[in-house]
């Protein structure tokens, strides 16, 4: 009989531990069931930081494209305008080859004299003599061009235009 009780021990000992697998099984199912939607929960926060960020970085994006093509338009504004300016100083130079820097402004810009002191005096508005003036550094340029196919440079290099003020800015330095 012992070797029965000790069977029947052991067959439920077997049982209650075969139980209490089956139990821990179910147990971390239900664990791993809450550790997936913890991870899902994190994914899905995840996933929607990522998003704004995406979201943001299109914005910024065609910020960009937006601003360059803004730059681009400028660029080609300016171009046309210097093209512009370039083509009255050869077709005013042609019809006045022996003119001044001073008289080409006062054509191409009448309204720099509307004042009838400053037409009388040959004078032009302040701003064409400084250091990074186009019209002073396309007039120059095509100095240098003349000079260069002229057999007497002088004549050319002598109408170059040196600035007379160093910066466009508010405070105004004479040189």
């Amino acid at each position: 009989m012992q070797i029965y009780t000790d069977e029947l021990d052991f067959n439920l000992t077997r049982i209650t531990l075969c139980k209490c697998m089956k139990m821990l099984g179910e147990k971390l199912k239900t664990v791993r069931k809450v550790l997936q939607k913890i991870n899902l929960v994190k994914l899905i926060d995840d996933m929607e930081h990522d998003q704004e960020l995406a979201d943001r970085l299109e914005e910024v994006n065609v910020e960009i494209i937006e601003e360059s093509e803004r730059r681009e338009m400028c660029q080609k504004a300016k171009a046309a305008c210097v093209q512009t300016i370039c083509d009255h100083l050869c077709d005013f130079l042609h019809k006045l080859p022996d003119s001044s820097y001073e008289e080409w402004i006062m054509k191409l810009h009448p309204d720099n004299t509307s004042d009838s002191r400053c037409r009388e005096n040959g004078k032009i508005d302040h701003r064409f003599f400084v250091e990074e003036s186009d019209h002073r550094l396309i007039w120059n340029d095509n100095m240098e061009t003349l000079a260069a196919s002229s057999t007497n440079r002088n004549i050319y290099d002598n109408r170059k235009v040196s600035p007379r003020y160093k910066h466009c800015a508010a405070s105004i330095e004479q040189n």
